[in-house]
C-alpha cells in the first residue's frame, strides 16, 4: 500500500490566541452527558482527502460546512484544494512533500473566506504540486470566497474536558495529533482499527476532527475516505491520546471588541521594543508597562490579563516579572519580589526585543 499523506505542523505559539479564547467563557457539559453531532457530520461527505499532504484543509473544510450549515441550513461544499492552495502561497514549506499549519488556514479563511467546489474542484487524484498550484485560485474563486468568511477562530485546550466542552459549545473542533500507522495495519477496516490506537513510533502530525463523545471515546471524522473505519469516522480514547493530541482549533464569533483590541497588539515574530524607564508595581497603564506584559506573555511568563488590566502593573505582573528575573539571573531580584522592573531587567528585554 502507499505510504498515506498525513501533514499537520503545530502552529507557533502567538499570546494573541490565548487571549481571543478568554474571550468565550465556554460553559462545562454535564460528566454523564454522552453528545455527538451525528445527523449533522454523517450528512457531510468525506471529503476523501487520498493520498495529499492536505489533512488540515479537508478538516478546515469540514468545519467550514458545519459552522455555515448551522448559520444557513444548507450543506455547502467547500474546497479543501482552495485551503491547501491559498496556505502554500504563503506558508513557505515544501509544496511536494510539505504539510500545512492549522492558525495558519484559520487565519487566511478570516481574511479571504473560503470558495466552493464549483470555482475550485477539490480534485485529490491531481498530482500534488498540480493540486496545489495557484492558479487554482482564480478571480471567480476569490470572488466567491469572500462570501464566505468565518468571524474568528479560538484555540482549544486539549485536555478531554475542554475538548468535549468546545464540541458542544463550538460545533466541530479540529485537532492536531501525532499518528504512526496503526491508524491503517492491518487494515483501515474498523475490525482492525477502531477503537484507534495511539502512534508507536510517532510518524507524522494529522488533522481529524471531533464531532463528538461516548463514555471515554471521542468521536472524529478522518479525510482519508469514506471507507476509512466507519464511514471516515472513528473512535478513539480521549484520556490515552492526550499525550499525542497538540492543539484543537474551531470557529468562533469573537466579539467586536476583543477583535479591535488584538488588531492592535503585535505578532511575536514583528514585536520590538525599548524600555527606557524604570516599571514599579501599582502604577500605570502606561506603554511601558503594556509592551512589558505583551514580552512577557511571548516569553511564556504572564497569562494574558484581562483587557482592562492591560498597561496596569498588578500582582499577576510582578509574579511574571520576577519569575523572569529569576530566569535571567538578575541582581536582588528575589528580594524585591518582582516589584520593580528596573536597569537590569529593562537590559535584558531589551537586549530580547532590540528595535
Amino acid at each position: 500500500m502507499k505510504p498515506l499523506a498525513t501533514g499537520a505542523i503545530p502552529s507557533p505559539i502567538d499570546y494573541r490566541d490565548n487571549i481571543a479564547a478568554s474571550a468565550f467563557p465556554v460553559p462545562a457539559t454535564p460528566a454523564s452527558l454522552n453528545f455527538y453531532r451525528y445527523s449533522q457530520v454523517d450528512s457531510y461527505p468525506v471529503l476523501m482527502q487520498n493520498f495529499e499532504p492536505a489533512c488540515v484543509a479537508h478538516s478546515l473544510a469540514l468545519l467550514m460546512q458545519d459552522y455555515f450549515y448551522r448559520k444557513t441550513g444548507q450543506i455547502i461544499k467547500f474546497s479543501a484544494r482552495w485551503i491547501d492552495a491559498l496556505m502554500k502561497t504563503v506558508d513557505g514549506l515544501d509544496m511536494a512533500t510539505g504539510g500545512a499549519i492549522p492558525q495558519l488556514g484559520l487565519k487566511l479563511l478570516a481574511k479571504y473566506g473560503c470558495a466552493t467546489e464549483a470555482t475550485c474542484p477539490n480534485n485529490t487524484l491531481l498530482p500534488v504540486l498540480q493540486y496545489r498550484d495557484p492558479s487554482c485560485l482564480t478571480t471567480a474563486a476569490y470572488s466567491e470566497a469572500a462570501q464566505y468568511k468565518i468571524p474568528g477562530y479560538v484555540k482549544i485546550p486539549t485536555d478531554s474536558q475542554s475538548l468535549r466542552n468546545a464540541i458542544y459549545f463550538f460545533g466541530l473542533v479540529s485537532t492536531l495529533r501525532s499518528v504512526g500507522d496503526e491508524w491503517y495495519t492491518p487494515s483501515w477496516l474498523a475490525k482492525d482499527i477502531d477503537p484507534l490506537r495511539t502512534p508507536n513510533p510517532i510518524t507524522s502530525g494529522h488533522q481529524t476532527t471531533d464531532f463528538g463523545w461516548n463514555g471515554t471515546l471521542n468521536k472524529l471524522r478522518n479525510s482519508w475516505s469514506k471507507d476509512w473505519d466507519i464511514n471516515g469516522n472513528g473512535d478513539y480514547d480521549v484520556n490515552a491520546w492526550q499525550p499525542f493530541i497538540r492543539e484543537a482549533w474551531a470557529i468562533a464569533e469573537i466579539p467586536v471588541d476583543t477583535l479591535d483590541f488584538l488588531k492592535n497588539l503585535p505578532s511575536p515574530a514583528n514585536f520590538h521594543y525599548q524600555w527606557n524607564t524604570d516599571m514599579t508595581q501599582g502604577t500605570g497603564p502606561t506603554d511601558d508597562i503594556k509592551f512589558a506584559q505583551v514580552a512577557l506573555m511571548i516569553l511564556g511568563y504572564l497569562i494574558p490579563p484581562p483587557q482592562d488590566q492591560l498597561g496596569f502593573y498588578g500582582v499577576k505582573t510582578a509574579a511574571a516579572i520576577l519569575a523572569y528575573q529569576l530566569a535571567n539571573n538578575v541582581p536582588g531580584a528575589a528580594a524585591l519580589g518582582g516589584s520593580i522592573c528596573g536597569s537590569h531587567t529593562r537590559q535584558a528585554l531589551n537586549l530580547r526585543f532590540a528595535l
